[in-house]
């Protein structure tokens, strides 16, 4: 008998998602979300700006090419268990739920060491100082611990809790942001800052206890006939993620193989700047996945239409930071790095690229997964890894940190097209209409106007930052949805949560 069969179990009290007034409640916590997330970043630019001075171009790569090992680790410990986890937390009722979350920390805790253990083994293998083979194991073990507190976060989400889930995760941004500070004040060597996630990591543990309460406040459970069919299930999607964590930190690592130190530092400095602002859309649009799951099996039609709004505003924001980047990228690598860096400009230019086909990306991938096509994500992966292999060993010998960036670029936009043509295949109903795409175009066309003027290139980021918003809300590439979710005569009509 599962859970599921279970005396007494009901499906989760899910009435807010099939209300109407889902999507408004989903995207205030997508914006709750990116606000935290916002902070977390503005503070993470400021500590890594402070590290960049701090190590110089060369350690500043050995870090990056560290922490690069442990997020692969910590994507092989995550293992796909998030959104199966959610998926299987909506069916089953209170006792369920509770033996689902203890499951699912036994299963990370049993697999998170493994996979520390082996990027720590491909540091030694790589022939790492000993500083960074160390700094793997202890970065390591700070990232397994997140992983496994983040079981937490399956119930935080269902019960759309998105206070408590960002303060958590808000949280452990922080520490690591003042740690760094701390560490850089006492002029720390390159190995202390990788205690810092350590650090981070038991914070955080401590933080998600005391957000979720005792009600799912559970003990691992060590149980295959358990644990069986949720691997089951987990498998081909914890199979793609581990290779798409690989594919977003494989380029990190060829360049610590394939070219110079300070070629490897201007990459890592570009990459960083990337990586913090994809993050954002992929806060966004995660807290509408318990929707998309419900309308998967429900409401094909609303699916379709979640999706759809989706998309345009995730190319809406990666277009965004595409012409922003463009435009602003000396200054924000002066910032960033400090003199030494400005080499970094050209290379963030061109890697700004590939945060159109990440953001897009992130929407297909919510859909495949909530129609339970999981599968199909191994094969997209496999062919978005093996692409940027191919040209990241094509491109890197001959053009250093730039052919990383295009090698990055086109990678991205390559999965973007595998995983829209696998959710088509999968679903054909929710094919996209990109009849959209003109007015986000020319909201960036127009932004761009600001390089023909003879002023400050930090000025015309912020002068190119102002014209999209204003484009794009003057040619109405902004849903009508995210005006609606504000507007204070449709809260009041909302239902108490």
């Amino acid at each position: 008998m599962t859970p599921a069969d279970e005396p007494g179990a009901t499906e989760l009290e899910l009435s807010e998602i099939e209300s109407r007034t889902a999507g408004g409640k989903i995207i205030r916590g997508g914006t709750l979300r990116a606000a935290g997330y916002l902070v977390s970043t503005g503070g993470t630019a400021v500590a890594f700006a402070l590290l960049l001075r701090h190590l110089g171009v060369v350690d500043f790569g050995r870090f990056s090419t560290v922490i690069a090992l442990v997020t692969i680790a910590s994507g092989l410990s995550e293992a796909g268990l998030q959104v199966v986890g959610q998926r299987r937390f909506a069916t089953v009722g209170q006792e369920g739920r509770r033996r689902l979350l203890g499951n699912v920390i036994g299963i990370r805790l049993a697999f998170s060491p493994l996979a520390v253990a082996l990027c720590t083994l491909f540091a030694v293998v790589a022939g790492y100082s000993t500083t960074m083979v160390v700094g793997t194991v202890v970065a390591g073990a700070g990232g397994m611990i997140a992983v496994i507190t983040g079981s937490y976060a399956i119930a935080m989400a269902m019960h759309l809790r998105y206070v408590a889930l960002t303060l958590v995760e808000t949280i452990r941004q922080m520490v690591i942001v003042v740690g760094i500070v701390v560490l850089v004040v006492v002029d720390a060597k390159l190995g202390a800052f990788f205690a810092v996630y350590l650090a981070a990591g038991l914070v955080m543990l401590v933080a998600s206890v005391l957000a979720v309460g005792r009600r799912y406040l559970v003990a691992p459970r060590f149980r295959w006939a358990e644990w069986r069919p949720i691997i089951i299930e987990t498998a081909p999607l914890a199979f793609s993620l581990a290779i798409n964590v690989i594919y977003l930190k494989v380029l990190i690592v060829m360049c610590s193989l394939l070219t110079s130190g300070e070629e490897l530092g201007l990459f890592a400095t570009a990459s960083r700047t990337t990586e913090v602002l994809v993050g954002l859309p992929t806060f966004m649009i995660g807290v509408a996945f318990p929707l998309l799951a419900h309308a998967a099996s429900h409401e094909e039609d609303r699916l379709a239409y979640a999706l759809q709004r989706i998309a345009e505003v995730a190319l809406l924001v990666g277009i965004g930071f595409v012409v922003v980047l463009v435009v602003a990228a000396e200054p924000i690598i002066r910032l960033f790095g400090g003199p030494g860096f400005e080499a970094a400009a050209p290379v963030l230019r061109i890697q700004a690229l590939a945060l159109v086909g990440a953001s897009l990306t992130q929407t297909w991938i919510q859909g495949l997964v909530a129609v339970k096509a999981q599968r199909a994500l191994v094969v997209v992966n496999a062919i978005a890894l093996g692409s940027v292999l191919v040209l990241g060993a094509a491109l890197i010998p001959t053009l250093d940190a730039k052919g990383a960036s295009i090698a990055a670029a086109l990678g991205e936009a390559i999965m973007a097209l595998a995983m829209l043509r696998a959710l088509v295949r999968a679903r054909p109903a929710l094919r996209p209409n990109f009849g959209f795409t003109w007015r986000v175009g020319l909201a960036g066309a127009i932004s761009l106007l600001p390089l023909l003027l003879p002023i400050a290139p930090a000025v015309r980021g912020v002068l190119t930052a102002a014209l999209y918003c204003v484009a794009a809300l003057l040619l109405r590439a902004v849903p009508l949805e995210v005006f609606h979710a504000f507007m204070p005569a449709r809260q009041s009509s909302e239902p108490a949560t």
